[in-house]
């Protein structure tokens, strides 16, 4: 105590052991140390979420606001002396919003369908290794058919709604309540398409689980695909 008591500017030793009480009080408690960081954590993991659900909504807009653009173009160009530019804009908007049909995109779906099969498919990934559905299996087994898809990706022929979607990632950052509308109308004038054509048959090509996340019940083709089918060709 000696050594140390001028170290610390203390006179004596009581001196040195007050001020060893007084730290020993003032210290934090072990368990207070693990509450406290427990606390920065989580709270460090709520700023983390809370910046990826941003990123992931901003994402989803840029998709969506890529989408729109891309749908006002194509009615400009099949509709450029009945609708001025400002309509084909709130028409593409009237779309995403309120999945309104309107009559410039139905040929969005039907540009080759005279001469090709119609063809819906669901659970084709990239990431398969059963060595029956992958996506070149589904492009295989459409071309085997002369088949056209609503959507898919190249080279297998799809049609201008598909490309759309294609160019806007799929929307892939968007949970399904913010591209539904996309879909809805998609597939209604896939199904109206078909109709003009007098397709007397559709072709499905599906590998999926009927349960789980990823199951039929959850995929475009039982959403909305078969809907706007039966919707508008019953």
């Amino acid at each position: 105590l000696s050594v140390l008591a001028p170290i610390f500017g203390l006179r004596d030793e009581e001196a040195l052991y007050r001020r060893m009480l007084d730290v020993e009080t003032n210290a934090t408690k072990p368990e207070q140390v693990t509450a406290q960081t427990q606390e920065l954590s989580e709270t460090s993991m709520e700023q983390r979420n809370e910046a990826m659900r941003m990123q992931i909504t901003d994402d989803c807009e840029r998709e969506l606001s890529k989408a729109q653009k891309a749908l006002s173009e194509s009615c400009r160009k099949r509709l450029p002396d009945r609708l001025p530019d400002g309509d084909c804009k709130e028409q593409a908007a009237d779309m995403m919003l309120h999945g309104t049909l309107f009559t410039w995109q139905v040929p969005m779906a039907s540009s080759e369908m005279g001469s090709k099969q119609p063809v819906f498919w669901a659970g084709f990934s990239e990431e398969d290794t059963s060595g029956m559905a992958s996506r070149k299996d589904l492009g295989d087994f459409v071309k085997s058919v002369n088949g056209i898809l609503l959507h898919g990706h190249h080279p297998i022929p799809m049609t201008e709604w598909g490309q759309v979607a294609e160019d806007a990632k799929m929307f892939a950052s968007c949970p399904w309540e913010k591209k539904k509308k996309f879909w809805h109308v998609a597939s209604l004038a896939m199904a109206r398409a078909m109709y003009d054509a007098k397709k007397d048959k559709i072709v499905i090509a599906a590998r999926k689980e009927l349960k789980g996340d990823r199951s039929i019940y959850n995929s475009i083709l039982y959403k909305t695909e078969l809907v706007g089918i039966g919707t508008l060709m019953s």
